[in-house]
């Protein structure tokens, strides 16, 4: 079977995010998308199939990530010194 794969990622040059299609060549350990923006998937699925899955797993891991530090930060600022008797 042959595959593509998309990467969304963001430029710094242009400070926009932006994507790349290319043809895949080689053996495919994964087909899901991953956190650093690749996605490898069947010629069969068509590439704008292909983009909104991928964009659609990066705004969710995203979210995912900012629940997490938001909760880092409640639990730093409800950290309080505690002077220890010697």
């Amino acid at each position: 079977m042959k595959y593509k794969e998309i990467q969304i990622y963001h430029s710094i040059l242009s400070n926009k995010y932006i994507y790349a299609i290319s043809n895949y060549e080689g053996e495919i350990l994964k087909t899901s998308p991953s956190k650093q923006g690749f996605f490898a998937y069947p010629e069969t699925v068509s590439d704008e199939v292909a983009f909104n899955v991928l964009k659609d797993f990066l705004i969710k891991n995203g979210i995912e990530e900012i629940a997490k530090l938001e909760n880092k930060i409640k639990m730093l600022k409800e950290l309080q010194y505690e002077k220890k008797e010697n």
